[in-house]
């Protein structure tokens, strides 16, 4: 472990996506520094990790947003890492397979609408209404970041790329239509539009990255991924996404921070009602004028603050509040191109039924029934040897389903590779590298609570 020395004027427990970010910008305004990480690398669940000859992502699929109008690419350029990482373009942005037929979601606004209205032509004029709220609803949504946060250079920056003079003027009026979005379900909020039950589905097939189906999402949330993954584009970060926090850790070090690795905290020492330092695993102590908090917010009440300042009261609270799904991955590393092979695309999501309240229903029971399969060699290919390819499979698991996916690990893994087969015949005979990631194996990773990717479920009643 790294040697601390001294006091710090901050200290930031956890050195995830967050706490790096966190930590950069405190390291890059002068201020003494310390990231406390538990693990052996940074990140969190935007970390890799190499298995035999394979590089694999634990989380990132894609970022949103790297050039352009994007908040991503304008945070990094802000930190000034940009040109220190590479992306490659991701387009489609999705491949949905459903049973009697794949659509393909471009990567672009435009290419976007322009191939859903191939699909459903008799649906033009609803498509592009849809279209044209979410615009607005971006607008509206950063209007209001600007006055309830106040102005930053990448928030000032987007608002003068996106946002006309003309809708600052009719904010005081879309702002209640946004408020009252905010209140009903994603499958509400593009019923309004979409009346075509297939479109719809399609529409909102990307709901497994926020967590619950449209019936229970909130329509802010959905609209805000369906926005961004098109308007903003998408990328995938060269390298991996360990590229990403490990260029984190050195801009915090060349500004005179520090990252300690396999730092586990123990307790955030509190002295007369305010944080003044950790002691961590090991016993040692460190001191600071303050103590940011990057570990899940019920892991840091029950775990790392002892009784006092309201502790029962907030995890009480949090007890009442729904979370999120958690990961059932399968990492493959196999002998050969698959894009040559029937997964030409970067991701595909591959669906029973266009009812997704059938395919959360499967899922809370612990079915695959809603898959994710992704190849980060395609943008990629220096993450597996030469000729060789990386596919990780995806499903998502409440901490308690029917099927208990503890006591059939193997099985699923099986049967999301049989999905996988229906793209690549016999592609058992390629595996090199297999390895599976539960949300019991992400909870002892990231301290996560019930192995909760998401943190709290994005459901109408818990966001906004």
């Amino acid at each position: 472990m790294t040697r601390l020395n001294g006091h710090y004027e901050a200290i930031v427990v956890g050195g995830g996506i967050g706490g790096l970010s966190t930590a950069v910008c405190l390291a890059r305004a002068g201020r003494k520094v310390l990231v406390l990480e538990k693990n052996d690398s940074p990140g969190g669940n935007c970390s890799a990790r190499k298995m035999g000859d394979y590089m694999f992502d634990l989380a990132v699929h894609q970022l949103t947003g790297v050039e352009g109008e994007g908040q991503c690419g304008g945070v990094l350029k802000a930190y000034d890492v940009l040109k220190q990482l590479k992306f490659a373009r991701i387009d489609p942005f999705l491949v949905l397979d459903f049973p009697d037929r794949s659509y393909s979601l471009p990567g672009s606004w435009d290419g976007l609408r322009d191939a859903l209205v191939k699909d459903f032509p008799e649906e033009k004029d609803s498509i592009d209404k849809l279209m044209r709220k979410m615009e607005v609803l971006k607008q509206d949504a950063l209007i209001a970041q600007k006055i309830l946060y106040g102005g930053n250079g990448v928030v000032n920056d987007l608002l003068d790329k996106a946002v006309p003079t003309s809708k600052w003027l009719s904010f005081p009026v879309s702002v209640f239509s946004m408020l009252v979005d905010g209140e009903i379900s994603a499958e509400r909020l593009f019923k309004r539009y979409l009346k075509n039950d297939k479109l719809r589905a399609v529409a909102t097939a990307a709901w497994p990255y926020l967590g619950v189906p449209p019936s229970q999402l909130s329509g802010m949330m959905m609209a805000f991924l369906f926005g961004g993954q098109h308007m903003e584009k998408t990328f995938y970060p060269v390298g991996s996404s360990q590229k990403i926090a490990d260029t984190f850790v050195s801009s915090i070090e060349a500004h005179g921070g520090t990252v300690a690795l396999g730092a586990a905290v123990k307790k955030i020492v509190v002295t007369n009602g305010r944080a003044s330092g950790v002691e961590l695993e090991d016993g040692t102590k460190v001191t600071s004028d303050y103590v940011v908090c990057n570990a899940p917010a019920e892991y840091a009440y029950r775990e790392l603050l002892d009784d006092g300042a309201g502790r029962q009261k907030v995890l009480g609270k949090m007890k009442e509040m729904t979370k999120s799904v958690g990961p059932f991955k399968v990492y493959l590393g196999l002998d050969f191109d698959v894009s040559k092979a029937g997964l030409e695309k970067h991701e595909y999501l591959m669906y029973d039924t266009y009812d997704h309240d059938e395919t959360f229903a499967r899922m809370k029971a612990g079915y695959p029934s809603a898959l994710s399969c992704y190849s980060p060699t395609q943008a990629d290919p220096s993450l597996a040897p030469g000729g060789h390819s990386t596919v990780i499979l995806t499903t998502m698991f409440p901490w308690q389903t029917t099927r208990d996916w503890r006591t059939h690990e193997v099985v699923i893994a099986e049967e999301m590779i049989d999905r996988l087969e229906k793209r690549i015949p016999d592609v058992r005979k390629h595996i090199k590298v297999q390895k599976t990631l539960t949300p019991e194996k992400l909870r002892s990773h990231t301290n996560t609570t019930e192995g909760a990717m998401y943190g709290w479920a994005n459901t109408i009643q818990q966001v906004l």
